[in-house]
């Protein structure tokens, strides 16, 4: 019988596989982490020359059509990467 809680310690090594492998960095304590991007990435970072997408500091839309955010929730600036290549 499988309990809650080894199902949510399977969920967290699938994240930390998943997250190295697309080649983000998360900071110390990312579920208590809160930023409003309004004047940095808030600590989040891509490894340099590993990731595939690269974070973006926007404002206003996307430059995609009908993707994303047409504003951020909070503040100005929001966090987003680009994938409609």
């Amino acid at each position: 019988m499988k309990t809650k809680k080894s199902s949510h310690r399977a969920g967290n090594m699938a994240l930390a596989i998943l997250l190295p492998t697309l080649g983000v960095a998360l900071p110390a304590h990312a579920a208590e982490h809160v930023a409003t991007f309004e004047s940095t990435l808030g600590g989040w970072t891509a490894i340099k020359d590993t990731a595939i997408f690269d974070w973006a500091r926007r404002a206003g839309g996307t430059p995609s059509s009908y993707t994303g955010p047409s504003r951020a929730h909070g503040g100005e600036y929001y966090l987003y990467l680009e994938t409609s290549y």
